[in-house]
């Protein structure tokens, strides 16, 4: 730890934190910033962006690689950024088939869950660097 850092019970150092609350805001913002009225359902800027045939899906596609990118840049291990980069193939993927992928988009929060499995594997390791500690 650097001085004048701190350390949180999340796992990431003060120095991570920026970033880690900049890969939370965005996955937001691509998949459930907005709530459709009356529904309760979230909907992100993936869903609106991937009505553009093609470029839609493949901006969408490459903010998912830019999440990834973070994710590994902060020691995310092979596994989970392969995880990762699976949860975001599918949303490309299916998110690609005119009108039925926009609506998978909607349901398959690819950025979110991504961010929810980073923030798992972090919690997991400050456990653990506790318990040997």
């Amino acid at each position: 730890m650097t001085p004048g850092s701190h350390s949180t019970n999340d796992g990431f150092d003060n120095v991570a934190d920026h970033d880690h609350e900049d890969i939370k805001k965005l996955a937001r913002l691509m998949d459930n910033q907005f709530t459709i009225p009356g529904t309760g359902i979230g909907i992100g800027l993936d869903a609106v962006i991937g009505l553009v045939p093609v470029a839609g899906d493949l901006a969408g596609g490459a903010i998912s690689l830019y999440l990834i990118g973070k994710a590994v840049k902060h020691g995310a291990p092979g596994a989970l950024v392969v995880r990762m980069a699976m949860n975001a193939g599918i949303d490309l993927a299916a998110g690609s088939v005119p009108l039925v992928g926009d609506l998978f988009d909607v349901a398959w929060q690819a950025n979110r869950m991504n961010v929810n499995l980073l923030d798992a594997h972090f919690r997991k390791q400050a456990a653990e660097s506790g318990a040997t500690r």
